[in-house]
């Protein structure tokens, strides 16, 4: 294994990390993207009940100080992803969350940046326990030499930072994001971004939690240390045990009220 496939591996998925960060904003900074991103929050912060009447086009328009043009063009990019609904006569209502495209990255990092709450951080738990430990299986199955190489590092990366929150997070998204990869499948890769920003609005749930960081390394090293030896049984037990610990986590966390919402 030479070092500079190493290199190109761990590159890739910064690459990966970083657009995923900056699909945040849809569909990039300027007049429109900040209009869709204002009103969205509205809908995602429970300003309007699902099913509510939202503000018409022409108080959005005076409060938002844009025109009436760009308020509709917002409307139908968040009808789009489920958000709202409009209909002649009755307006522009809020659709009930069950109705909202979830996997949407936009919608996700919206969500994050409305301020998650405890049921979608309950929500995106579930999901980690259902795909996490299947895919770390898989991973063990078929990850190459580089590969492993990369998860070691973005383990010994934790190692490193597992004082800084916001350094820590990184990596540890580094760390998953390395095991979808392993996984070549890709219907699971594409479920990066979904799985990340869950992890990102968790782990900095978790991380105020005192000591959840530094007591996770021992589980991450468990998963790394089966997916090294291709044990793809003892991969989805290790994963198992560290999704289980960080949804106790984050119910700690949200009993103790560390800024989330409990809805």
């Amino acid at each position: 294994m030479h070092p500079a496939e190493v290199v190109a591996f761990r590159a890739a998925l910064f690459i990966k990390y970083y657009d995923m960060q900056n699909r945040r904003r849809y569909p990039k900074r300027g007049l429109h993207g900040e209009v869709v991103l204002q009103i969205a929050l509205r809908v995602l912060r429970g300003e309007v009940a699902p099913g509510a009447a939202f503000p018409n086009a022409d108080d959005l328009s005076s409060e938002l100080q844009v025109s009436r043009t760009s308020v509709r063009e917002a409307i139908k990019v968040l009808a789009a992803k489920g958000l709202l609904e409009s209909r002649p006569k009755t307006g522009t209502r809020v659709r009930p969350r069950g109705h909202w495209n979830w996997l949407d990255p936009d919608v996700l990092a919206w969500q994050y940046e409305a301020e998650p709450d405890g049921r979608f951080l309950r929500n995106v738990t579930e999901v980690r326990q259902v795909i996490e430990p299947a895919a770390a299986g898989l991973a063990a199955s078929r990850a190459t030499d580089t590969e492993i190489a990369g998860l070691e590092a973005a383990y010994r990366q934790m190692q490193l930072t597992v004082r800084d929150v916001e350094a820590f997070i990184a990596a540890d998204l580094h760390f998953h994001l390395a095991i979808l990869t392993a996984c070549h499948n890709e219907l699971l890769d594409q479920m990066s971004s979904a799985i990340g920003t869950g992890l990102t609005a968790s782990g900095t749930v978790t991380n105020q939690v005192t000591g959840a960081a530094a007591a996770s390394l021992p589980l991450h090293q468990a998963v790394v240390h089966a997916i090294a030896q291709h044990d793809a049984e003892a991969a989805r037990g290790a994963m198992r045990d560290l999704v289980d610990q960080a949804a106790v986590d984050i119910d700690q966390a949200i009993r103790a009220g560390s800024g989330t919402k409990t809805a």
